[in-house]
């Protein structure tokens, strides 16, 4: 073999190589995903049978009920065709529909359901405040529009573009050779709206402060509020980061782990509601209008809350919106 012929085999051994390296990374990546979201689902499906499925239908029960088991519904057959299992998407065309489907989806829930429910947390701190509903409608579509839009304009004049998204044979899964430059401006937006929240989140922790009140319910709401935020900060840098220095064909590499996470977070937020130990308490907890008195039993659950404070506080348990309402009511103006 003359040396210019062994330096174009060696050259596209290397890219064999390379390709075989990012399949892997990418592979794994979304395994971890899967993982996570099951993992999550193992450990908490007690709390949620007995938290949840008693509850009345609801606006924020079925929000819950579609992030927490619609991603588990999707991640498994994309870990199927990403991980060369699947002899279907043998062309472009395939491998086309799959990513569309795919992308838009990640947007709708991760962005849409996700932000829904975290924002609605938020209005649970503000339900009071006049014009409150409006600045969360305005959040919410600040968060979910720009990403939703960008990926769809991708979809439409860029991933169609012939070669761009192609069928890998010596991995049989599909792959992404380039990407739009444009789509580093979902993060800012998604960024915008979680420094919104950090602040207003932050304004009524001083005001609770300042109040004098120790309210474990909205202790909680505070607590998950701040984690999330900061988890989902960290994702999005990530993201941003990976999608400014990560080879083209690594662009997914960070968003599938954050897309489990933040699943997993908005459930968390759920079921980590502190002085809430029924169905009733979960429902009034959740509520988003004030009804008046629940009808349901107000007998006191008998002993501690599981999710009290430290030993020897006293837990209150609470029977209605009303309770709800006249408990986070109680910080000042």
């Amino acid at each position: 073999m003359d040396p210019q012929s062994a330096q174009a085999a060696q050259a596209e051994l290397d890219a064999e190589v390379q390709t075989l390296f990012f399949a892997r990374v990418n592979q794994y990546s979304i395994v971890t995903a899967l993982c996570l979201v099951l993992y999550d689902i193992f450990l908490t499906t007690p709390d949620e049978v007995r938290l949840i499925w008693k509850t009345p239908r609801s606006i924020t029960k079925y929000l819950y009920f579609f992030n927490r088991y619609a991603t588990l519904i999707v991640f498994i057959p994309l870990v199927y065709v990403m991980c060369g299992l699947s002899p279907t998407l043998s062309d472009e065309v395939r491998c086309l529909v799959f990513q569309g489907f795919m992308v838009v989806f990640d947007n709708v829930q991760a962005t849409g359901v996700v932000g829904a429910l975290v924002l609605l947390r938020v209005y649970a701190l503000y339900k009071n405040m006049r014009y409150i509903g409006y600045i969360i409608v305005a959040l919410w579509l600040v968060y979910f529009i720009p990403p939703f839009v960008t990926t769809c304009h991708a979809l439409a004049t860029y991933f169609t573009v012939p070669g761009t998204l192609v069928w890998v044979p010596v991995v049989n899964m599909c792959g992404l050779s380039g990407k739009p430059d444009y789509l580093w401006m979902d993060w800012p937006f998604l960024i915008l709206v979680e420094s919104i929240v950090c602040t207003m989140i932050t304004y009524k922790t001083w005001e609770h402060t300042q109040s004098g009140v120790r309210t474990p319910l909205l202790s909680a709401l505070l607590r998950d509020g701040w984690i999330y935020y900061v988890a989902m900060l960290l994702g999005e840098i990530a993201n941003l980061i990976n999608f400014l220095v990560a080879p083209d064909a690594l662009y997914f590499f960070a968003v599938f782990p954050f897309w489990a996470l933040s699943t997993v977070l908005a459930s968390r937020i759920y079921l980590n509601l502190r002085n809430v130990a029924t169905p009733v308490e979960w429902e009034a907890a959740t509520t988003l209008w004030n009804t008046g008195p629940s009808n349901r039993s107000t007998k006191p659950t008998p002993g501690p809350s599981r999710r009290a404070g430290s030993a020897g506080m006293t837990t209150s348990s609470f029977s209605g919106s009303d309770d709800l309402a006249i408990e986070l009511g109680k910080i000042k103006d």
